[in-house]
């Protein structure tokens, strides 16, 4: 039979059916303030069809279906002023496929694949402006692979490799104008051998040896004119 639950204001709270004591059908929950909170799809006892959130204003906040009682196919999520936050597909309560992310104003904020609730594959992420702000792959939710990132201006402001979500080998790092800021190699995510820093006139700056994320051994550092300015010996 019918079943409806009020507020103590007495505004409608939710309503809907139940078919021998199980939920069945369409069920509909609201705010106090009368406004739809959301819509259910019911079986039986069991989640299942379309389900519809939404916000106290009454704009929609996500839609999607249930199976089972696990959200599964493509869904849509949005911000409270009505513009899309984020779309993809579940598949048995997890992420899969492709997922976009959006920016208020409407532009990309990131994109990229889930595989059973991890990143995976290829992933871009975007400011505001729609420049790219870092594009790089993930290997079942850990950084792998080679990784860029830039400033809002689009210039390039660091690049280089990750294995298993840690930083390895060579890694250059740039100025907002463009010029070498800094170059030098990563083991395990530490610091290590040779780095240099550079002004950004494209004058050294220093250099020394890293050694497990420490400096170590004699430095050196320079003016802008590129003049040596002093030295200093780490142990």
């Amino acid at each position: 039979g019918s079943y409806t639950a009020f507020y103590h204001n007495n505004k409608l709270r939710s309503s809907g059916n139940f078919f021998y004591g199980k939920k069945n059908l369409f069920w509909f929950f609201y705010y106090k303030n009368g406004n739809k909170m959301r819509i259910e799809g019911w079986e039986y006892g069991t989640p299942k069809g379309e389900w519809e959130y939404f916000y106290e204003n009454e704009n929609v906040k996500a839609i999607g279906n249930i199976s089972e009682g696990k959200r599964t196919g493509y869904w849509k999520y949005y911000f409270e002023n009505g513009t899309i936050s984020s779309e993809g597909n579940w598949n048995n309560d997890c992420l899969n496929g492709l997922w976009i992310y959006y920016h208020v104003n409407g532009k990309i904020r990131e994109k990229g694949f889930w595989v059973n609730d991890y990143q995976h594959g290829h992933w871009d992420y975007f400011y505001e402006n729609g420049i790219c702000e870092t594009s790089g792959c993930w290997y079942y939710g850990r950084k792998h692979s080679f990784w860029k990132y830039f400033y809002e201006n689009g210039n390039s402001k660091e690049f280089g490799q990750w294995k298993e979500d840690k930083q390895i080998g060579k890694w250059k790092y740039y100025h907002e104008n463009g010029t070498l800021s800094s170059i030098g190699d990563w083991s395990d995510s530490l610091k290590t051998g040779i780095w240099k820093y550079f002004h950004e006139n494209g004058k050294i700056k220093s250099k020394g040896r890293w050694v497990n994320d420490k400096q170590y051994g004699i430095w050196k550092f320079y003016t802008t004119e590129g003049k040596i300015r002093t030295k200093g010996l780490w142990r």
